[in-house]
C-alpha cells in the first residue's frame, strides 16, 4: 500500500535537495549563477502545488537551514528570502486556480 504522508515526505526531501543544489550553483557559479537563481523557486513551487502550503513552507525552512550550515548564515538568509516568497506565492496561486494577474499580485506582495 502507498502511504500519502510518506510520499509527501520523500518528495519534499528530494525537492529540498534539488533546491539546495540549485542554491549552491547559484551562489558559486560566476557566470550562470543569476540564471540558476531565477529557476530556484521551481522546486518549492512544485511542492506547494502537489502537497500544499505547509509542505512548501517546511521545505523552504529546511533548505534555508541546510544552506546556513553549508554556506554561511547571512548568504543563506538572502537566498531564502529571494526564492521562498516567490515559490510559495506562485504555487499557492496555481493550486487555488487563481487568474494569473491575481497570482502575480499576491506573489509580488509576498516578495
Amino acid at each position: 500500500m502507498r502511504n500519502p504522508k510518506i510520499a509527501s515526505l520523500v518528495e519534499s526531501w528530494l525537492l529540498t535537495a534539488i533546491g539546495v543544489i540549485l542554491a549552491f550553483l547559484g551562489v558559486y557559479l560566476p557566470v550562470f549563477g543569476p540564471a540558476v537563481l531565477m529557476i530556484l523557486p521551481l522546486p518549492g513551487m512544485v511542492l506547494v502545488v502537489r502537497h500544499g502550503i505547509r509542505w512548501g513552507c517546511l521545505a523552504c525552512f529546511v533548505t534555508g537551514l541546510l544552506l546556513a550550515l553549508l554556506i554561511e548564515p547571512l548568504m543563506a538568509l538572502r537566498v531564502v528570502l529571494l526564492f521562498a516568497p516567490i515559490a510559495l506565492g506562485l504555487g499557492w496561486g496555481y493550486r487555488k486556480g487563481w487568474p494569473s494577474a491575481r497570482t502575480l499580485l499576491v506573489t509580488f506582495g509576498a516578495a
